[in-house]
């Protein structure tokens, strides 16, 4: 059984009459259900890769744990990030 959950995101901007200073970083923060323990996505992978080295990363069907998109880096940071994801279901397997 596969649940599927469709949605979409709607955001707009109205800029105001001062100067606005250049945003250092703008992204989402999904929390998820603690039970979420599997993950299949079709996109860039299986290992995480970003916009300047995904190369690398074949456009696939991927399928794996959550807890293995966590790396212990030296520094903490983003973990598991993928691109040119076109959808992510919560599998149950």
């Amino acid at each position: 059984m596969t649940a599927v959950c469709l949605f979409s995101i709607d955001a707009w901007f109205e800029r105001g009459p001062d100067e606005l200073p250049d945003l250092p970083r703008f992204g989402v923060r999904w929390e998820m259900p603690v039970n979420f323990d599997n993950l299949k996505y079709y996109g860039r992978g299986p290992h995480e890769n970003y916009a300047g080295r995904n190369r690398s990363a074949f456009v696939g069907i991927y399928e794996s744990k959550v807890a293995d998109q966590y790396f212990n880096y030296v520094r903490p940071q983003e973990n598991g990030y993928k691109t040119d994801v076109r959808f992510m279901l919560k599998p149950v397997f």
